[in-house]
């Protein structure tokens, strides 16, 4: 599940059946994005905040071999 909050400049992500171990992800020099906030909840769930700096244009999209999640950010008008 993910929403885009233009007022807010957030792009929320929820994650189910995921955790997160004890190294998170660092964010470095990032053009678009101010920051990243994971926060676990209820049982093997995880919900993501990416702070942008701008307002933007977000697409989400799943690719496979290896599995992941791509965000493409691109410069709102």
């Amino acid at each position: 599940y993910s929403y885009l909050s233009d007022s807010e400049k957030i792009l929320y992500i929820d994650f189910f059946n995921t955790e997160i171990k004890d190294k998170k992800p660092e964010l470095v020099n990032s053009t678009f994005v101010e920051s990243v906030i994971f926060y676990p909840w209820k049982d093997n769930s995880l919900s993501m905040e990416i702070k942008l700096k701008e307002k933007a244009f977000c697409d989400l999209f799943y690719l496979e071999s290896p599995g992941r999640m791509v965000i493409d950010i691109r410069k709102g008008l």
